[in-house]
């Protein structure tokens, strides 16, 4: 930005950093002890760059990737299964970190 005026010239560089508000939605799965549920959840990238997706998944009887691809332009799903070990209420998170543009979902 330059202001000027008959008597001073100034010079101002203006940088911003902006970042996408963080996402977050929760799941729920009900299925009998020992059985197997799958959910496909799909990453969507409209972007002209590929993707690497690291995942980080906490909670027991909860399994998925450790990590996926998503291509510019492309969508891809990931996978997320739950077989429940007890009785009861189970609680995990799943946490997807691009890599590529530092976003995390």
């Amino acid at each position: 930005i330059v202001l000027r005026s008959r008597l001073d010239i100034r010079v101002y560089a203006v940088e911003l950093v902006v970042a996408p508000p963080e996402l977050h939605a929760e799941l729920e799965f009900s299925c009998p002890l020992r059985q197997n549920i799958q959910q496909s959840i799909p990453v969507v990238n409209k972007s002209d760059q590929t993707w690497n997706i690291q995942t980080k998944l906490n909670g027991e009887g909860f399994m998925g990737g450790s990590s996926m691809t998503v291509g510019a332009g492309k969508t891809e799903n990931y996978n997320l299964s739950f077989t429940p070990v007890r009785l009861g209420t189970s609680e995990g998170e799943l946490v997807l970190l691009n890599m590529t543009t530092h976003d995390k979902y």
